[in-house]
């Protein structure tokens, strides 16, 4: 685990070591091995991820001010508020959204699951 902390990051290091422990318990299971050492060793740090490519609180609020009053505001206010992806939004068209309904839905069709609220 200490080699591979040199190229991974640590939260792969955990999932390598979290299937580590899995296939030993399983080994345990079947007789094959008396008891799961993986269960006594910590992963180590690894490298650092990547930054994350989210939006602040404040680039949120900044773009929400400047889209105001333009006819992309429904569109960015959708984006921040459901999560969804720009490929999923940008498919959309007027008999996807539900107004009256309560609440209100937005069909973002079928291969994408279910109607967003």
């Amino acid at each position: 685990m200490a080699d591979k902390a040199k190229s991974l990051s640590t939260d792969t290091l955990r999932r390598l070591l979290s299937i580590l422990r899995r296939s030993i318990h399983r080994a345990q299971a079947r007789e094959l091995v008396r008891r799961n050492v993986a269960l006594l060793c910590e992963p180590p740090r690894g490298r650092p991820g990547r930054p994350s490519k989210s939006l602040t609180v404040q680039q949120a609020q900044a773009l929400l001010t400047a889209a105001k009053n333009t006819p992309l505001h429904a569109y960015v206010v959708l984006s921040l508020l459901t999560g969804a992806r720009t490929e999923e939004l940008r498919a959309l068209t007027w008999d996807s959204l539900d107004l009256d309904g309560d609440p209100p839905t937005i069909q973002v069709g079928a291969r994408f699951g279910a109607a967003a609220r």
